[in-house]
């Protein structure tokens, strides 16, 4: 089975799967807790493999029914981190376990959103031209200094066109500061609603 592997967060449903990406730290654990919050179901956290259907179009295999914290992000959220085992004994990380909210199919990729921050007091959705999304698909696959070894180059080349041919990718900004989680949140679900 050919596959891209993303550092990824998302949510799933009947509609299908929505993908959050950007580099660590971003928040991408943190608006995945808000949503689900807010009921959505989770599909992946941290890992994500995506894989093609019989047609060429991107699916989002579902994980595992667990997403990590940083004490702060569990804050945030008000998620009581007492009773949560830890990542690494060393770091205040917590595993929590979502089995209840989790969406267990295969569901299509819908959209991508690629979070991003700014040190002005700023939350934005810029859908990415054409041009630009295979670059943002590219630079956000997981580990992607094995794929020589593996010999996956070539296939994952195929599959990361298809995604950014197929499936639209959003740059969104919000502060660095002030995280805005809420209104953040907001955006994005009013976004994924007129999709």
């Amino acid at each position: 089975m050919t596959l891209t592997v993303l550092h990824a967060s998302g949510i799933g449903g009947e509609k299908g799967a929505f993908l959050f990406t950007g580099p660590s730290g971003i928040g991408k654990s943190t608006l995945l807790g808000e949503l689900l919050r807010r009921g959505h179901k989770m599909l992946v956290d941290d890992v994500c493999a995506v894989t093609p259907d019989e047609a060429g179009y991107p699916v989002v295999q579902p994980a595992y029914p667990r997403t990590r914290l940083w004490a702060d992000a569990a804050g945030k959220l008000t998620v009581e981190t007492d009773g949560l085992e830890r990542t690494r004994p060393d770091m205040e990380k917590y595993e929590r376990q979502m089995p209840e909210q989790f969406w267990d199919q295969p569901a299509p990729l819908l959209r991508i959103y690629h979070l991003t921050s700014t040190n002005k007091d700023e939350l934005s959705l810029t859908p990415l031209p054409r041009v630009q999304t295979f670059s943002a698909v590219l630079h956000n696959t997981y580990r992607h200094v094995f794929l020589d070894g593996l010999d996956m180059r070539k296939p994952h080349f195929d599959l990361v066109t298809a995604v950014a041919s197929r499936v639209g990718v959003t740059r969104v900004v919000r502060p660095n500061g002030a995280f805005k989680l809420v209104e953040l949140a907001d955006l994005i679900e009013q976004d994924m609603e007129a999709l």
